[in-house]
């Protein structure tokens, strides 16, 4: 039976081949140091020790197989093999002489690190980070492409070892002629211009100690994008035979760590470790020309024919990535499109993405198409396999939601912002969405709620994101609105005055405030105060000058609402709309507001509503002159006009002063 992965390819350091052929040929001392040879190369090699044991057995050393199967069961013991392993015994041969294993199976006394990158060109980066992780080496390894700056110099003076390697355009191949070299227990993969934090030193450690580790997953921060959080990225993993990287760009290795590893039963771990990384500020990114490079080679890699499906849908989905750095947004889209339907294809024939893959590729797309206000294909990805089969982040969540929010279904919307609200603080695999950790989710919840008329809920909701976002004007504002909507103008009006008083230039508070006391008739005389205030504070703005001019109509002092400005009609509401066209009548003057047919009746129904809350506050002056100059009302609000009319034809007959009617 070979105790050759099938996986691996031909000529990885570690291989076994030779030493299996020179075993089934009987050549047991030369199979033996070949095999020796192998774990110099590879240290972690399970296979390695199977054979050592299958080769002292059919040697006849007992004792040596015994303690060699022994050796691999440290390494890997979940691995199904060695339970059933017997190893042949020539017993009639005598313990050979050459099967001593003091080399061979003394354990360093702590898990060795090499540290791999590939640079050019990195002076302004490289010393950092080579400093960050000096203290855990055992061993550095540095492949230069072609440097023309200080670069090698730095990476000497550091003590790496340093190898150069003409560039080809395949990030993949520069990292395995690093990876050839690399003689460490486990392997990290840096790049120049990351770092690793301080406190990430102890957690590497740690990593390294797990015996049932194969590879670990590592916390990667981008400057400048902090708040986003640091997605998980597959950066160490044991230095096992066959290792390598795959991929023209955006290169991967933990695809055949898997392939080979699978049969050990070892898992992959999480470390809270962070690496920094520094390359995609805006600066540095415009001057590499990253952006440009990387469209390049993915370009070239979707291209290619060896290509698998599964590849493919992952360049496709980097290069919409790329895409949209680039400011073509929609054509990014596109490509995402294509990775979606290529990775919903493969998992219809049973072949499943890894969580990274499959979390990218819903996060950004969702993200994309809320940009361009798509939201219908924001549900049309989330039903779909691919998003459906497994469970969704707080960032997913988010974009559900406000799809859901934006198509109409308030009821979706409330469960998508809950879901979102209860797994913000769950740890996410990649990069978050910086909305789905904003106060924004509990605002559209309390929106949603409010608008199922379930203002109880919203307020509740209210709280607690006041408990988180206490300086959000517009969560204490929107708080108010839902008070004055229960019924509860006083309180609505003391949580407004607490607003002004910590934001005194917030608009929307004064005028919500002008609005509130403008609802209640005991509520005028603040209502006259509050709107002066306001006036005076922001004399260009539409909603507080309308609501100056309706608080002095209701005074009974008209001609101090004629001298205030005039305010486009775009800018207004119906009942805005309405006071405006008063004014403009009590001038004397034709309107020159222009009502679209749609609004008319809308606004009419304003203007009669406060032409009866004139009546009811005895303001009498700007009702008479309103009551004269109907002819001029019907030029702007005709329904309004006639019913006006006729209600003052009724009070006629019946001998009633027109101002004093009941309308």
């Amino acid at each position: 039976m070979s105790t050759v992965s099938a996986s691996q390819p031909l000529g990885f350091p570690g291989d076994l081949r030779n030493a299996q052929q020179l075993l089934e040929r009987g050549s047991f001392q030369a199979a033996w140091q070949s095999v020796g040879e192998a774990i110099e190369l590879r240290p972690f090699h399970p296979e390695a020790y199977l054979m050592l044991a299958r080769i002292s057995g059919a040697a006849g050393d007992r004792a040596t197989a015994r303690r060699c199967a022994s050796k691999a069961g440290l390494l890997t013991p979940n691995w199904a093999v060695l339970k059933s392993f017997a190893p042949p015994i020539a017993h009639g041969n005598q313990p050979p002489p050459w099967t001593g294993l003091e080399s061979i199976m003394a354990s360093p006394k702590w898990e060795r690190l090499t540290v791999c990158m590939i640079v050019k060109n990195e002076e302004a980066f490289l010393a950092r980070c080579l400093d960050s992780i000096r203290d855990i080496t055992f061993q550095i390894i540095v492949v230069d492409t072609g440097s023309t700056d200080r670069t090698p110099q730095i990476a000497r003076e550091r003590g790496a070892e340093l190898y150069e390697f003409a560039w080809n355009d395949d990030f993949s191949a520069a990292r395995n002629a690093g990876l050839v070299h690399a003689r460490g227990d486990w392997v990290l993969m840096l790049d120049a211009d990351e770092e690793l934090l301080p406190e990430g030193r102890a957690m590497i450690r740690a990593a390294m100690a797990n015996p049932t580790a194969v590879a670990s997953y590592l916390r990667l921060v981008n400057v400048g994008r902090e708040d986003e959080g640091g997605p998980s990225l597959p950066r160490m993993f044991r230095n096992i035979p066959g290792a390598h990287y795959r991929g023209r760009i955006h290169e991967e290795v933990f695809s055949s760590v898997i392939e080979i590893s699978k049969p050990w039963g070892l898992k992959f771990i999480y470390s809270d470790a962070v690496i920094l990384h520094h390359g995609y500020t805006p600066q540095v990114t415009a001057n590499r020309g990253k952006i440009q490079r990387n469209l390049r080679l993915l370009q070239q890699a979707v291209a290619e024919p060896s290509v698998t499906p599964l590849a493919r849908a992952n360049l496709l989905m980097n290069l919409g990535l790329e895409t949209v750095r680039s400011e073509q947004l929609e054509e990014g889209v596109r490509y995402y499109q294509q990775a979606l339907e290529l990775a919903n294809q493969q998992l219809a024939a049973g072949v499943r993405s890894t969580p990274e893959f499959r979390a990218t590729l819903i996060r950004q797309l969702a993200t994309h198409l809320v940009r361009l206000r798509r939201f219908q294909e924001v549900l049309t990805l989330f039903a779909s396999p691919l998003a459906t089969g497994s469970p969704l982040s707080a960032s997913d969540h988010y974009a559900w939601g406000l799809a859901c929010f934006e198509t109409g279904n308030l009821s979706g919307a409330v469960m998508q912002f809950e879901h979102c609200i209860a797994k913000r603080n769950q740890p996410d695999c990649i990069a978050v969405n910086k909305g789905a950790l904003s106060s924004t989710p509990y605002h559209c919840l309390a929106l949603a709620l409010a608008s199922l008329g379930r203002r109880a809920e919203a307020l509740d909701v209210c709280r607690k994101a006041l408990e988180q976002f206490d300086n959000e004007p517009t969560l204490h504002l929107f708080r108010a609105r839902l008070i004055y909507q229960e019924g509860r103008a006083v309180e609505a009006l003391k949580a407004v005055s607490g607003l002004i008083g910590r934001w005194p230039d917030n608009q929307d508070a004064w005028a919500l405030g002008g609005e509130i006391a403008l609802s209640h008739p005991q509520l005028y005389e603040f209502g006259n105060d509050w709107t002066s205030e306001a006036f005076r504070l922001h004399p260009a703005n539409a909603r507080i000058i309308v609501q100056r001019a309706e608080i002095l109509l209701l005074s009974n002092n008209p001609n101090d609402a004629l001298k205030l400005p005039r305010m486009p009609a775009e800018t207004l509401d119906a009942r805005s709309l309405a006071a405006l066209i008063f004014c403009e009548v009590l001038s004397g003057a034709a309107p020159t507001t222009r009502i679209e047919p749609a609004m008319e009746q809308k606004v009419s129904g304003a203007l009669i509503d406060l032409y009866r809350r004139l009546i009811a506050g005895n303001a009498a002056q700007p009702v008479n002159q309103l009551n004269a100059s109907l002819d001029q009302l019907a030029m702007s609000l005709p329904t309004a006009a006639g019913m006006l009319k006729q209600a003052i034809g009724r009070g006629c007959e019946a001998g009633t002063n027109p101002g004093e009617q009941d309308h």
